[in-house]
């Protein structure tokens, strides 16, 4: 049994110089192997810092649009409140307005109820001319004269006070397109359409970058008839340039399309036109 052992282990062994070569042939074929493998580790390192730094750039665009956002609601909060305090004194003036005209229209039935009693006076002296003894008739053409007097001071200071009130009533007047005016400024004002192309004042101020940083600017909202459009603000070279959009894009949250799409059917239920109780339902944080 161990002889036949023997024999085989001499019928494997191979000569030295075969077996060095062998062994420097295995050598070579591990030493590749190796390489490989470390090359491929190397690009794969590449690759992981070229996806750290593209994920490190995506956040911090991220977080700047996260910052836009909410300084745009922040406007938009105060914007809506200072439509609502405009709405208020607009209605407190109109009904100043309203009381100030019926006290006009009360002076006004006022002066016309003294010219009757005036054109009464008068009637009554023309009669007591044709009667009566000339003293009697003296006295009281003096004493109609009296009245007749007392209504004329009565005539004056109603006109007086009709000037009044309508001086007071063109003042609200002024006063009330004031605040129509400064309500229409904190909303979408259009100001150019032309070849299907349309321009509107957009009343947030939102951040333009350029080389000397962030700076805020009121922006022009452009688009087409069918819809399509952008904000544009100055650039550094001062020339009108469409707002950066991110590469991933931009998609309003569920509740944001759900209160869009409410919006827009109740435009559309109205046949275009929004009125003030369609903007009651809206919320800002």
């Amino acid at each position: 049994m161990n002889t036949q052992l023997a024999e085989q282990q001499t019928e494997q062994a191979l000569p030295l110089e075969q077996a060095i070569e062998q062994l420097i042939a295995s050598y070579h074929a591990d030493n590749e192997d190796v390489q490989k493998t470390l090359s491929m580790a190397n690009n794969l390192a590449e690759e992981n810092s070229f996806l750290n730094l593209q994920i490190k750039t995506l956040t911090g665009r991220i977080n700047d649009i996260t910052a836009q956002n909410e300084q745009l609601l922040e406007a938009r909060k105060r914007d809506e409140a200072k439509e609502k305090d405009f709405n208020k004194k607009a209605e407190l003036v109109r009904a100043n307005a309203e009381k100030h005209m019926q006290q006009l229209n009360q002076a006004l039935r006022q002066e016309q109820q003294h010219k009757n009693k005036l054109d009464d006076a008068l009637i009554t002296i023309a009669s007591y001319k044709a009667i009566g003894s000339p003293k009697q008739i003296r006295e009281k053409i003096k004493k109609y004269q009296a009245t007749i007097a007392t209504l004329q001071a009565e005539k004056v200071q109603t006109k007086l006070a009709v000037k009044n009130y309508r001086h007071d009533l063109t003042v609200k007047d002024k006063k009330i397109d004031e605040l129509i005016r400064e309500v229409d400024e904190i909303r979408f004002q259009k100001v150019y359409k032309k070849n299907g192309d349309n321009l509107i004042i957009y009343p947030l101020l939102c951040e333009a970058l350029n080389e000397d940083g962030a700076e805020k600017q009121i922006p022009i909202w452009y688009s087409t008839d069918e819809g399509i459009g952008a904000l544009y603000m100055l650039n550094e070279d001062g020339e009108p340039a469409r707002s950066p959009t991110p590469r991933t894009g931009i998609k309003p949250k569920a509740e944001t399309l759900e209160v869009m799409g409410d919006l827009l059917r109740k435009f559309k239920r109205n046949g275009n036109v929004v009125h003030s109780e369609d903007l009651m339902m809206l919320e800002c944080e």
